[in-house]
């Protein structure tokens, strides 16, 4: 999620410098050296690039660069509306994939939501063992069927899926997740879930924004343990 929320800064920024730069005819002045000393395409680019250095160094400097602007203009790029609209586009592609995380996020947050297709009834499935490890897979389906299951996924949306041989018999199923480090655990999330007592398979969504390895645990009320298992995210 970070990483998505500096893309939309960063790309924001590239706009904004282009547009700044080229509306108050900044550029290079002839015989003159140092990195202040460049077109608005160049400081946009470099934002773009280096935004840790550039974009705050644009900022410092703005006064000054337009002041000089105004004694030596450089007239912008006869493709400027071209140019800003694919910085615009930038922007725009980060900030539609920020809103995306988001509501993926928001949709496999702790809580009492959950998928309506993350649950069954007990009769619509095989017959499982009575604690059997917790599945993990890419997606599931309308019936709760595994698509692309593993133990190993790249940093986003995981289902874990448990299923027993009976039903819940409660209403509520609970889920803690652990980071595991070395020969330690640590908790890193839980919750809880309204469930029907009569299913006996659920699925839910969880997303991971660091790599490393977790185990995920499924409870009724009073501890009682009925599936866990081990996924390692890269």
């Amino acid at each position: 999620m970070f990483v998505d929320i500096m893309w939309v800064v960063v790309t924001g920024s590239a706009f904004m410098v282009y547009y700044d730069a080229s509306k108050y005819k900044i550029g290079s002045i002839p015989d003159v050296t140092g990195f202040t000393n460049a077109d608005a395409g160049v400081w946009a680019t470099t934002t773009l690039v280096l935004w840790i250095i550039s974009f705050p160094i644009y900022l410092l400097n703005r006064s000054q660069l337009i002041e000089k602007a105004k004694f030596h203009p450089k007239e912008p790029s006869q493709f400027r509306g071209i140019i800003l609209a694919i910085f615009g586009l930038f922007f725009a592609f980060a900030f539609f994939n920020l809103i995306k995380n988001i509501e993926s996020h928001s949709s496999s947050s702790w809580g009492d939501n959950y998928p309506s297709s993350s649950t069954r009834p007990i009769d619509q499935r095989q017959t499982y063992t009575e604690l059997s490890g917790i599945q993990f897979c890419a997606k599931v389906d309308e019936n709760l069927a595994c698509i692309n299951p593993g133990t190993r996924f790249r940093v986003g949306i995981v289902y874990a899926k448990v299923e027993q041989s009976k039903r819940f018999n409660t209403n509520y199923l609970y889920v803690k997740i652990y980071s595991i480090k070395g020969a330690s655990e640590s908790l890193f999330d839980k919750g809880s879930y309204e469930v029907n007592p009569d299913w006996g398979t659920f699925a839910i969504p969880i997303t991971f924004e660091y790599a490393g390895k977790y185990k995920v645990v499924f409870r009724k009320i009073g501890d009682e343990k009925i599936g866990e298992g081990i996924v390692t995210i890269y």
